[in-house]
Formats: structure tokens, sequence, C-alpha cells
């Protein structure tokens, strides 16, 4: 057992750094989801507030159909936008998973391999 003890040393800073590496790259699709929705959300609020402006001055018939197609239109643009973070979630799951596993196991090899005997 004394001789494979350092290597199960080594074997948990390695799987510890793989897993480390892991959470970064879920930590990474995290972040540019999170500036999708914000980038999302500042168009949205774009394209009502110009929606607006030019329903301010339209005869009752007209309003009504911009009306009807904007709403239409956010609810299209929101569905796309569910669905890109939805993709994202499910990409984000199992990378987190498997990370924490790594460095789980990582630890208890390093802890195995630096027990006294």
């Amino acid at each position: 057992m004394q001789d494979i003890q350092p290597w199960l040393s080594v074997a948990g800073v390695a799987i510890d750094l793989l897993g480390f590496l892991i959470l970064l790259w879920e930590w990474w699709i995290a972040f540019f989801n999170e500036e999708n929705q914000l980038g999302f959300q500042r168009r949205l609020e774009q394209e009502r507030n110009r929606r607006a402006f030019h329903q301010a001055n339209v005869s009752g018939q007209l309003r009504q159909h911009l009306e009807t197609s904007g709403k239409m239109m956010d609810d299209m643009a929101l569905r796309r936008a569910w669905d890109e973070h939805a993709q994202t979630m499910r990409r984000r799951k199992p990378a987190f998973l498997a990370a924490a596993a790594l460095i789980v196991v990582g630890s208890l090899l390093q802890i195995a391999g630096a027990w006294p005997l």
C-alpha cells in the first residue's frame, strides 16, 4: 500500500484539476447565458418602447392591429429566450454533476494518499 500511496495523491490532484476545469467551463456557459438573457431583455424593452411610440398617434383599428401583432412578436421572442435558457441549463447540469463528482473523488484520493499508515 505504501508504494501506491504517493500515486493516489497524484491521481487525486489530477482528478481534482479535471473537475475544477469542468466547473470553470460550466461557469463560462452560465456567464454567457446570463449575458444573452440580459441582452434579450434590453432588446425587448427597446422594441416595446418603439412600438408604444408608433402606436401613440394611430387610429383605433390600426392601434388594435399593432397591439395584437406586437403581443405576438413578444410571445415569440419570449419563447425563443426560454428555449435558449432551457438548452443552456441542460448543458450545465451534467457538467456541474461531473465536476462535483470528480472533485469529491479527487479529494478522497488525496486523503488516501496522505493518510498515515
